[in-house]
């Protein structure tokens, strides 16, 4: 399962999913070399080619598999970097907003735990899905020239052997996309465009003010005037609400 939306959103990515699927192809062609000069080396009990064959096969296969690791590194490091860049970007733009709709902890939880969710996505889960495209495709070409209807039985069982791995990324990306969802959510709140507005002198003022919760009353009876410097609220509660009564942000009076 591919959540296209996800994957095209950080484009800095692909190039380095393309890269790494590319190392494991590799390896898929030096483990098919090898295995065959192996074949060989056995029915003919001794062919020295073969054996640097096989020798070439394996530093080789230690290469690509080391760059295909750090191409799942890259990949996973620049989602993360964007995604939670993005994330910043659009709630400074919101303001304190924010909390009309998402609790301050679930902003937190999602810019870390869950956009780390999102590694195994792009570092693991979509690199091993497009491999196990590819893999039976590439053994059916080669083994087809060899015995037709073993190629077949082939091209049937093999794409079981990468899609039990991927089965294992498949829990811990699904957890990653939930993620996603939410991220998504926030990126495309719309913002109402506000202008500002220079006041040379202002004052602000309340009187009588009382405002509740339900059945419990925060405010009672409080009186304020400020002018154009600071002041300071003091109590065991309410200051968080007149801060956002004067903000405008509590709509539901």
């Amino acid at each position: 399962m591919i959540n296209k939306k996800l994957l095209f959103s950080v484009k800095e990515s692909i190039p380095y999913i393309q890269k790494n699927v590319l190392y494991q192809w590799i390896r898929l062609i030096c483990n098919v070399c090898s295995t065959a000069c192996l074949c060989l080396i056995i029915a003919k009990h001794r062919n020295i080619l073969c054996i640097g064959i096989i020798f070439i096969c394996l530093i080789l296969r230690y290469i690509v598999n080391q760059k295909a690791i750090e191409m799942s590194y890259l990949s996973s490091h620049i989602v993360k970097e964007t995604l939670r860049s993005r994330l910043y970007k659009k709630l400074s733009k919101i303001g304190i907003e924010y909390t009309n709709k998402w609790s301050t902890a679930e902003i937190v939880q999602l810019s870390s735990e869950g956009i780390e969710q999102l590694e195994t996505y792009f570092a693991n889960y979509i690199p091993q899905f497009f491999y196990s495209l590819i893999a039976p495709i590439t053994l059916f070409i080669i083994i087809s020239f060899m015995n037709f209807k073993a190629a077949l039985v082939l091209l049937v069982c093999v794409p079981l052997i990468p899609m039990r791995q991927l089965g294992s990324y498949f829990h811990i990306a699904r957890n990653g996309m939930a993620a996603s969802d939410k991220l998504f959510a926030i990126l495309e709140k719309e913002i109402e465009e506000k202008q500002n507005v220079k006041l040379d002198s202002y004052s602000i003022s309340a009187h009588n003010l009382h405002f509740g919760y339900t059945d419990k009353e925060v405010l009672q009876g409080i009186h304020f005037k400020a002018f154009k410097e600071m002041i300071g609220f003091v109590g065991e509660s309410g200051k968080s609400t007149i801060v956002s009564l004067l903000m405008g942000t509590i709509f539901e009076l």
